[in-house]
């Protein structure tokens, strides 16, 4: 890769997961967060892109977010970018469901 840049600098991928009704319930709240640095002259630009799911608990503590039964009540993809002195955001879409089951 001679001469080629490198652009990302960082990636991650952050799980929480709550349990609304104690570990002995059947519901599960998992948010998945994911996190890039990407180089961009002269700083380095933050991405966020994260999203909260309602789901039915396996017997492993955790759940597939895919499911049929599982229901994604936020969601946000934004951009922080730096300019020297301050992180502004830049949000690319977001969605929110008041309603959550």
């Amino acid at each position: 890769m001679v001469g080629d840049k490198l652009l990302l600098v960082f990636r991650a991928t952050v799980v929480e997961r709550q349990y609304p009704e104690g570990v002995t319930g059947s519901m599960l709240n998992k948010m998945v967060q994911n996190v890039a640095v990407e180089k961009a002259a002269p700083f380095n630009n933050l991405w966020l892109d994260g999203r909260v799911v309602h789901c039915r608990k396996n017997s492993e503590f955790d759940c597939d977010t895919e499911a049929k039964s599982s229901v994604t009540v936020w969601h946000n993809r934004s951009e922080w970018i730096f300019n020297g002195s301050k992180y502004t955001r830049r949000d690319l879409d977001s969605y929110f469901d008041s309603g959550g089951n």
